[in-house]
């Protein structure tokens, strides 16, 4: 971080991140609206959640596998 450069580039990729974040959930809020839906069950103790962030929608796909059958070395 000696270089001023680095700390702008740093910045920006800081910048672009939060507004990832926000872009998700306001998405995910606009799509809870569209379908009517007062809450969705995130919290492990599935309580209700009106307003989701963007970690905890996240975290519902970080369990997702994807799995490929091979058959000698194949796809199949």
């Amino acid at each position: 971080m000696k270089n001023e450069g680095r700390i702008e580039a740093l910045f920006f990729l800081y910048f672009i991140a939060l507004l990832l974040q926000a872009l998700i959930e306001r998405e995910m809020r606009k799509a809870m609206e569209r379908k009517n839906i007062a809450h969705i069950p995130l919290y492990p103790e599935d309580r209700a959640n009106r307003r989701p962030t963007a970690e905890q929608i996240l975290r519902l796909f970080s369990l997702i596998e994807r799995h490929t059958l091979l058959e000698n070395g194949q796809e199949v």
